[in-house]
């Protein structure tokens, strides 16, 4: 009886060893794995300190006296309600007219995936009111 539990026993080790060399290799897996809500602060003046030096990423929607881009932004926090990789997303206000900056922080081993598929969203986008930019530190501003 216990000859024929060798060969199990031993595929047993041999899965929990493989899985925790795949946990160390790949780094916490519910942290990939996760979304995150964007909060958005109150008030106007509630995005000020908010920049490259304090975020990963910035999404920018500015106004031309005629608001922002309300379906872009619609469009920019459902994605970043559906991607893995951030951190934490904070939406403040900063204009008159509807101005806001938005702050994505991400996992480090996300960030630039993450970048490069935000800034395909803004290319992809046509921009109906105000403008919308990108902004990484060490990266220029996008659109330029």
């Amino acid at each position: 009886m216990k000859a024929r539990a060798f060969p199990f026993l031993a595929l047993g080790a041999l899965l929990l060893i493989g899985g925790a060399l795949v946990y160390a290799a790949r780094g916490r897996p519910e942290a990939a794995a996760q979304t995150v809500k964007i909060t958005q602060l109150e008030g106007r003046g509630s995005a000020e300190g908010m920049s490259v030096e304090t975020c990963d990423m910035l999404v920018i929607f500015g106004s031309f006296a005629s608001g922002i881009d309300h379906r872009l932004l619609e469009r920019v926090s459902a994605e970043v309600e559906r991607a893995r990789g951030f951190e934490s997303a904070v939406l403040g206000s900063w204009g008159r007219e509807g101005e806001l900056t938005l702050c994505l922080k991400a996992a480090p081993a996300e960030a630039d995936r993450l970048y490069e598929q935000f800034k395909a969203l803004l290319a992809s986008s046509r921009q109906e009111n105000g403008w919308t930019k990108l902004e990484r530190k060490d990266f220029p501003i996008f659109p330029p």
